[in-house]
């Protein structure tokens, strides 16, 4: 399956079974990343998860194990999924009030 070249959301191939499985995992990109905003930036561990919220990794413990610092976390279908931001990436960080480059 390919990907597109700079925020590697998967695409469709032409002859894929279950296609929705690839558009569904697209979305769930585009809803982290479209509008960006944060719960927080400076956690260490992965907080109690809530469906569809996001956070930047400060540290790799709990649930975050598998993580690198910085990436952006997003619990969804009670399950982590790690994205790494683009150079220029914008987010807004909640708690804060703040935006980040």
């Amino acid at each position: 399956m390919a990907d597109t070249p700079r925020l590697e959301f998967p695409e469709i191939s032409s002859s894929q079974a279950t296609k929705e499985v690839t558009h569904n995992e697209a979305l769930k990109m585009l809803d982290a990343f479209q509008f960006c905003a944060v719960q927080d930036k400076d956690l260490v561990t992965s907080p109690a998860g809530v469906e569809g919220n996001v956070w930047i990794v400060a540290g790799v413990g709990g649930s975050w194990s598998t993580a690198t610092i910085n990436d952006l976390a997003q619990y969804y279908n009670s399950a982590w999924t790690f994205y790494t931001p683009l150079e220029g990436f914008r987010c807004y960080v909640k708690d804060e009030d703040i935006m980040y480059v």
